[in-house]
């Protein structure tokens, strides 16, 4: 069920015209047996990579996107069609990588070389910009220029 199941939304995506990845990791759970490799490359042209046995760090990062996703994004809209979800996710995935500050980098942001600004006094009432992203689920606040 499960294999027929990945195997059909692949195959939506295809349909759709979707570009589809070059590679796909998956862990070494149970469910991905031999199936996936073979299937994924003779149909779609993917190489399937594991990740490596007793290897904690490969996840994580991949986890704690999809929590994100989840919490700031998916929770919050009532979704009426999957145009729509792409589209949410596509958004979010933009923002994460461009406009979001994470934790783990110091509160940088993954594709910019520019670091978090220092506290200084402001005149809040002519320095602070307001954006919003992801149809207005996500509301940032910078220093304007």
């Amino acid at each position: 069920l499960f294999r027929s199941w990945v195997t059909q939304q692949f195959r939506n995506i295809a349909i759709e015209g979707w570009k589809m990845p070059n590679n796909l990791v998956i862990d070494n759970d149970q469910i991905f047996g031999k199936w996936i490799k073979l299937t994924f490359k003779d149909y779609f042209g993917i190489d399937v990579k594991k990740t490596p046995p007793q290897s904690p760090n490969f996840n994580p990062y991949v986890e704690r996107f999809h929590r994100s996703l989840k919490d700031e994004v998916l929770k919050r809209p009532l979704i009426v069609d999957d145009f729509q979800i792409r589209r949410l996710i596509t958004d979010y995935k933009k923002y994460y990588n461009k406009r979001r500050p994470h934790q783990g980098i110091d509160g940088n942001i993954p594709s910019s070389k520019i670091k978090k600004v220092k506290s200084r006094k402001l005149d809040f009432k002519n320095s602070i910009k307001k954006e919003t992203f992801v149809d207005g689920l996500i509301t940032s606040f910078s220093i304007a220029a």
